[in-house]
């Protein structure tokens, strides 16, 4: 019971918030997105809904790991669904052009 709770207290405290601007979506676009990086991204283990305008949303994500790894992760990969290329980069804050493919 206890490596458990120590795991669970880990996983809890090793996350970081990560700023995701998001530009290129509509707001249906945008739902699925939200849906695909919940399911396709492991790092991410929550996602908070700031703001949205016109294409731009404003997202926080608690990762486990750090911006510049989710970043890797996010530029790396090919996905089926998005064309997402990293605009720019910084500590605790990445800005998204996702197009859907």
């Amino acid at each position: 019971m206890g490596q458990i709770l120590s795991k669970v207290s880990s996983d809890i405290t090793s996350t970081n918030s990560v700023e995701l601007i998001i530009l290129g979506l509509d707001y249906k676009q945008f739902i699925k997105f939200k849906d695909f990086l919940k399911q396709y991204i492991g790092s991410i283990k929550a996602i908070y809904q700031r703001t949205f305008l016109e294409k731009r949303a404003d997202i926080e994500v608690d990762v486990k790991g750090s911006a510049q790894s989710l970043s890797e992760e996010l530029a790396l990969q090919d996905f089926k669904e998005f064309k997402i290329a990293i605009i720019d980069f910084s500590e605790n804050k990445l800005t998204l052009k996702v197009d859907k493919k």
